[in-house]
């Protein structure tokens, strides 16, 4: 009976260790596969296609393989800030650089926000930096400059109307807006 509960403990620790290996994918296996990985950024859910990443099967339903519209097109800023936030912010705009690097034709305009705080000319000011610096940053990733274009509004074209943090918090942003 003892030798019995060995090879039941055995055979336990011997299926564990199976099961949590780790198997190596190797890179030319990698781009073969077609997974779907879910993205959820607390506002959205949405899923990708492995082949999207890699740039094999994006498309707008067309023959030229073109990059996904990403469904996504508010950035967020921190309080009197124009710097892109790491995370997801950052992850957004090279995302929407990527739809605009593979689609020459296409143009987004950047249009700057601001919280009611602050003077109107500042408002306008800081709105204008916002969409400046997601512009620069879509630049860098290889968009040509004549594909964007940038409007501030200031506070004039809120998102929400109410005067505490969370209203402020989503009427400091710049939108993708696509023609």
């Amino acid at each position: 009976m003892r030798q019995f509960r060995y090879f039941i403990v055995a055979l336990s620790i011997l299926t564990i260790v199976g099961c949590s290996s780790k198997g190596e994918v190797k890179p030319e296996d990698a781009a073969d596969q077609n997974t779907t990985t879910i993205i959820n950024d607390g506002a959205n859910t949405r899923g990708t296609d492995s082949s999207d990443i890699n740039g094999d099967k994006l498309g707008d339903g067309s023959a030229s393989g073109s990059a996904y519209m990403p469904t996504e097109k508010v950035v967020y800023f921190d309080y009197d800030q124009s710097d892109i936030r790491t995370g997801r912010d950052r992850s957004l705009v090279e995302e929407h650089a990527a739809y605009l690097a593979k689609n020459a034709n296409a143009g987004a305009r950047l249009e700057g926000h601001a919280d009611e705080r602050g003077s109107r000319e500042y408002n306008l000011a800081l709105g204008e930096s916002r969409a400046n610096n997601v512009k620069h940053m879509l630049s860098i990733l290889g968009v040509s400059d004549e594909q964007m274009t940038v409007l501030s509004y200031g506070e004039e074209s809120p998102a929400a109307t109410g005067h505490d943090e969370t209203s402020w918090q989503l009427n400091r942003r710049v939108e993708f807006v696509y023609p």
